[in-house]
């Protein structure tokens, strides 16, 4: 479960919209599938963290089960201009669980590093 309980509970539309979305895109063939998973799992990219110089923005949502909070230090850690933004109420999807929340925050975010 990608999403809270709560919004699946409260948005039973919305769920729906959304679903019908991933849907409608291409299925991968199965093998994709798997060397895609494989590759997401064997890759480990910390070491490039430090290569980063762009102002960055972490979003994670505090209950998401797929990038746990557990990994924000090494994330922020790892790259110098980081600013957190934890999503309370959110999971995997603060973009998608809390919209205007994170478009105001977001937008915010860029306004104040833009050249």
């Amino acid at each position: 479960m990608v999403l809270t309980p709560e919004l699946y509970a409260a948005k039973p539309e919305y769920i729906d919209s959304l679903a019908e979305f991933v849907r409608s895109r291409p299925m991968p063939p199965v093998d994709a599938f798997l060397r895609q998973s494989e590759a997401v799992i064997g890759h480990d990219a910390s070491a490039q963290l430090g290569r980063i110089t762009a102002p960055t923005r972490v979003t994670p949502g505090r209950h998401d089960p797929v990038c746990s909070t557990r990994f924000i230090d090494a994330l922020t850690g790892g790259i110098a201009d980081t600013e957190l933004a934890v999503f309370e109420d959110c999971a995997h999807a603060p973009i998608y669980e809390n919209v205007q929340d994170f478009n105001a925050r977001t937008l915010a975010f860029l306004q104040q590093h833009s050249g």
